[in-house]
C-alpha cells in the first residue's frame, strides 16, 4: 500500500505544478495607458508648442521693427554736434524698449524647460508603476520547480531622487547654455553697433577735415583775388 502510494505522488506534484503554471500564463496583463489618454496629452504638448513658436516669432519681428525704427534715429544723431551723446542715450532708450520682449522670451523659456522636466518624469513615474514581467516557467510533468523565480529588481527612492536631480542638473545647464548663448548674441550686436558708430565717425570726421580744408583754399583764393584787386596799375610808359 506504502509503495503503490509512493509510486503515484512524483507523478500527482507535476499535474499541480502544470495547472498552476497555466492558470498563470491565463492571467491578464496589466491595463497599459488608454490611447486616447495619450493622444490627448501629445495633441495638448503640441498646442503649447505652436503657441510658444507664434510668440517667439512675434517677439522677433517687433525686435526687428525697433531695429529699423533705430536706423534713422542714429542717421539723425550725425548731423548734430554732439554724435556720441546722441548715440548713447537712443541705444539706452532701444535697450529698454527690448526689455520687455527679452523677459517674454525668457518666460516662454522656462516654460519650455518645465514642461520638458514635467514629461521627463511622468514617463519614469509611469516605467515604476508598470509590473516587471518575469519570462514564464515552461513546466513539464517530468521536470517540477526546484528553485523559486527571482523577484523583479524594484527601484528605490534614491534612484528616483538621483533621476530627478541629474535631470534638473540638465536643465539648469541647459539654461545656462542658452544664457550664454544670448547673452552673447547681445554682445556681438553691442560690438557690431559700436563698430558702426566708429565707422560713421571716422567718415564724418573725414568729411569734416575735408570741407574745412575747402574752406581754406576758397579762402586763400578770395585772399588772392582781392590782392591782386588793390594792386595800383602800372603808369603808362615805364617799363
Amino acid at each position: 500500500m506504502h509503495t503503490r502510494a509512493s509510486m503515484f505522488l512524483p507523478h500527482l506534484l507535476a499535474a499541480v505544478v502544470a495547472v498552476s503554471a497555466t492558470a498563470a500564463l491565463a492571467q491578464p496583463a496589466p491595463a497599459a495607458p488608454l490611447p486616447e489618454e495619450d493622444a490627448a496629452r501629445a495633441a495638448a504638448l503640441q498646442h503649447r508648442k505652436e503657441q510658444r513658436d507664434a510668440e517667439r516669432h512675434e517677439i522677433e519681428q517687433q525686435r526687428r521693427a525697433l531695429a529699423e525704427r533705430q536706423k534713422p534715429l542714429e542717421a539723425a544723431c550725425y548731423q548734430k554736434f554732439a554724435v556720441e551723446d546722441c548715440l548713447s542715450k537712443l541705444r539706452s532708450q532701444a535697450r529698454e524698449q527690448e526689455k520687455p520682449l527679452r523677459e517674454r522670451e525668457l518666460r516662454l523659456n522656462d516654460a519650455e524647460r518645465r514642461e520638458k522636466t514635467e514629461e521627463r518624469l511622468r514617463s519614469i513615474d509611469q516605467k515604476m508603476k508598470e509590473p516587471r514581467q518575469q519570462p514564464a516557467i515552461q513546466a513539464t510533468p517530468r521536470q517540477p520547480l526546484t528553485q523559486p523565480a527571482k523577484p523583479a529588481p524594484k527601484r528605490t527612492q534614491e534612484d528616483v531622487a538621483h533621476d530627478r536631480a541629474t535631470m534638473d542638473a540638465q536643465a539648469q545647464q541647459r539654461a545656462q547654455t542658452q544664457s550664454q548663448r544670448a547673452q552673447s548674441q547681445q554682445r556681438q550686436q553691442a560690438e557690431h553697433v559700436q563698430a558702426e558708430a566708429e565707422r560713421r565717425s571716422k567718415a564724418q570726421e573725414a568729411a569734416k577735415q575735408t570741407q574745412e580744408e575747402a574752406a581754406k583754399a576758397k579762402a586763400r583764393r578770395d585772399k588772392a583775388a582781392a590782392d591782386r584787386k588793390g594792386a595800383p596799375l602800372p603808369v603808362p610808359g615805364t617799363p
